[in-house]
């Protein structure tokens, strides 16, 4: 289905995907004009109707976002993952008072379900749940609240080890 190299980017180049899509996108916006979709709702409803159209469009297209088959980058690093699942927080995260084991294996189970999602969006929102789960943690543990990516940054490794995300 894709180069030897599984390159997307090079496939949809190859067969014209942009103009097709742009080609969609026009005979949908048309219909909605002349339908007169919009009138029917309200403005606080349009972007509810957009997220849902958006989800709707790339849970259609996931296979072709995220194929099946792994790439080389993906067995690299769930391999790499494996071979470090030994490390306890205390390997990665300094301060060992910051160190919430039940919070980080929340956070783990959350990167976890990345594999399981369909969308892009539903991805970053599981992605966004660790780390809230993270940053609530270094807040309750330290006090402070205004984090940065060096406090939270090996606390986002050793989840993303810990996860093994395999796509």
């Amino acid at each position: 289905f894709f180069t030897k190299e599984n390159n997307i980017l090079e496939f949809q180049k190859k067969i014209g995907f942009d103009s097709v899509l742009k080609i969609y996108l026009n005979e949908l916006k048309d219909l909605v004009i002349n339908e007169k979709i919009m009138s029917r709702f309200s403005e606080d409803e349009f972007p509810l109707i957009l997220y849902e159209l958006e989800n709707y469009i790339l849970y259609k297209l996931y296979d072709k976002i995220f194929p099946i088959k792994y790439t080389k980058e993906d067995i690299v690093f769930y391999n790499k993952c494996c071979r470090l699942d030994f490390i306890k927080p205390e390997n990665v995260i300094k301060d060992k008072k910051m160190i919430n084991k039940k919070l980080l294996d929340i956070a783990i189970d959350y990167l976890k379900e990345i594999d399981k999602k369909r969308t892009p969006l539903d991805k970053l929102k599981n992605f966004g749940n660790a780390l809230d789960i993270i940053r609530n943690s270094i807040t309750f543990n330290s006090g402070k609240a205004d984090l940065g990516l060096d406090d939270t940054l090996s606390f986002i490794i050793y989840i993303l080890l810990k996860s093994k995300l395999k796509n």
